[in-house]
């Protein structure tokens, strides 16, 4: 087994280290195009933090691949529009998590709550899901 890099060590409020110390504020959220931002979901029920994570261009369509079918369902993943680093802050205290898509997946693959080899592929699209114990 190889070193944890970093990035696996940080602490779920300290945006500061995240991203070389630069931090997602509203003004590189309001620069990134749709395709760069994330639909993030945080969902509580009881001590369960549900994380629901989804590139933009990829809410409210549905890939299908052999017997597999994945729709990335709207009311799902919510309204509000994240960058990647605040996506990589709701996963380190997530307990459960859904994320599709290339850049989500990658994000979550880089804040080490994701492993790489875990990630499956339907119709091209990256998806995983998380669960801590």
């Amino acid at each position: 087994m190889g070193t944890k890099s970093n990035a696996c060590e940080i602490e779920p409020h300290d945006k500061s280290k995240i991203n070389n110390g630069k931090k997602c504020d509203e003004t590189q959220s309001n620069l990134a195009t749709e395709e760069e931002m994330i639909f993030l979901k945080v969902y509580r029920i009881g001590k369960e933090v549900l994380v629901a994570g989804c590139d933009c261009d990829l809410k409210g369509r549905t890939f299908i691949e052999g017997d597999l079918r994945l729709e990335v369902v709207a009311s799902f993943f919510g309204e509000e529009k994240v960058c990647e680093e605040d996506l990589g802050i709701a996963l380190k205290r997530a307990t459960i998590a859904n994320i599709i898509g290339w850049r989500s997946v990658a994000c979550a693959i880089r804040f080490c709550c994701i492993d790489e080899k875990n990630v499956l592929t339907i119709d091209g699209v990256p998806y995983a899901q998380m669960v801590r114990m």
